[in-house]
């Protein structure tokens, strides 16, 4: 009898062991899946813990999302590698058309240029664009002096060309008064060598009688 007590409470000391262990170890594994299903499935409400009985599913739901994620980025490695083409051509695409602007650019600064000189103001206060070079002036100066040429001619050459008019005049009338004239002397010829053959007629009739 001596002998056998000290061996049941080793028995049972080493089953309280194994309990304090079993208890550890299922307080550890309680911890685990509930750290497991509050990362699944969110933190809880307050005072309230997630079941554990749907955790294989939202595993494999899971997994299969991250199988779909990892389809989709190989997808969109192969879009990002059709971007990045595209980008290329794009960027190559704005280098050429900023080569084309920056020669626009000139064109126009050229053209500017020439129209800034072209306004340049003359000491007439015409601008450049107004200069014609068969005049040797500008073509407001020329044709102003020309008007102003007109103005002050002599009054002499208004008065000859009033002159000239009544004399064009004068001699349209002694022209017709001529022809005129003509015309009645041709009547009276007429006349006269009429009456002459008359009288010849009458003079030979009376010879032959």
């Amino acid at each position: 009898m001596g002998e056998t007590e000290p061996t049941e409470r080793d028995e049972i000391a080493r089953l309280e062991a194994e309990v304090e262990e079993s208890d550890a170890l299922r307080e550890r594994l309680a911890l685990l899946l509930t750290r497991t299903v509050n990362v699944l499935r969110g933190e809880p409400p307050d005072n309230t813990r997630w079941s554990w009985h749907d955790i294989p599913e939202l595993a494999e739901a899971l997994k299969a999302e991250r199988d779909n994620l990892i389809t989709e980025r190989n997808g969109y490695g192969d879009m990002c590698q059709e971007l990045k083409e595209v980008s290329e051509k794009l960027v190559a695409e704005a280098e050429r058309v900023k080569v084309e602007w920056q020669g626009l650019f000139h064109e126009w600064e050229n053209e500017r240029s020439v129209v800034i000189k072209l306004n340049e103001r003359f000491a007439c206060g015409h601008r450049k664009v107004d200069w014609d070079d068969s005049y040797g002036e500008c073509v407001f100066c020329k044709t102003k002096q020309q008007a102003d040429d007109y103005d002050n001619l002599p009054h002499e050459v208004f008065q000859c060309h009033d002159r000239i008019e009544e004399l064009e005049a004068t001699i349209r009338e002694q022209g017709d008064m001529i022809v005129s004239t003509a015309r009645e002397r041709d009547d009276a010829r007429i006349k006269l060598e009429n009456q002459l053959k008359a009288a010849r007629a009458r003079s030979k009739g009376e010879t032959n009688r």
